[in-house]
């Protein structure tokens, strides 16, 4: 029996419940079947809200789609709720949004670059370092999510920096003698 034929056989009231007999629960059942799912949307969770509204109780797809954000099948339920949150996927088709939903699978420095017009107007780069992935993400992850947000006619061309590649460790140490004071012997820059 779900919540809104409980309900239902409530309001139907004792003295009609006693004369119907013993098949009204099912048939009360049967009838409502069908309304149980939106009857779930609608319920209040434990934060006051309907549970289709409710980020944390409900589905993030149905949210997601509710704000304009298309749903996105390669992520899990968790990161979903991550770029609702990030109110930068909101912001769809910007480079906010870009970068907002590419950082919501990175960890660490979450380093997203875009290049705009590289090399021409119809182009965009976007690099990202590999050694800020998170749990399970790879580059048709980061592909997916930026594919979101691309403005029409505009090709995106992804670089993606290995873990410990020389632009990483240009980016960290930026020139060889900084490198140097920074690790002194080649085998602990490897490190």
């Amino acid at each position: 029996m779900t919540a809104i034929s409980a309900r239902v056989l409530q309001g139907l009231g004792s003295g009609f419940r006693r004369n119907a007999g013993h098949l009204l629960p099912p048939l009360v059942t049967a009838l409502t079947a069908p309304t149980a799912p939106a009857d779930d949307l609608t319920t209040t969770t434990p934060a006051g809200w309907a549970a289709m509204f409710d980020l944390d109780a409900g589905n993030p797809a149905w949210l997601a789609q509710l704000v304009g954000i298309p749903a996105d099948p390669t992520l899990t339920a968790q990161q979903q709720r991550d770029v609702i949150r990030d109110r930068g996927a909101w912001w769809g088709g910007t480079y906010q949004a870009l970068l907002a939903a590419i950082r919501t699978v990175l960890t660490g420095e979450k380093r997203v670059e875009v290049a705009e017009r590289d090399p021409d107007p119809w182009h965009v780069g976007i690099r990202v370092y590999e050694s800020d992935y998170g749990p399970g993400v790879t580059a048709d992850t980061i592909r997916a999510l930026a594919e979101r947000h691309r403005p029409v006619g505009i090709t995106f061309e992804y670089t993606f920096y290995p873990p410990r590649s020389y632009q990483e460790s240009e980016d960290v140490a930026g020139t060889y003698a900084d490198a140097e004071v920074l690790a002194g012997t080649y085998r602990a820059a490897e490190e």
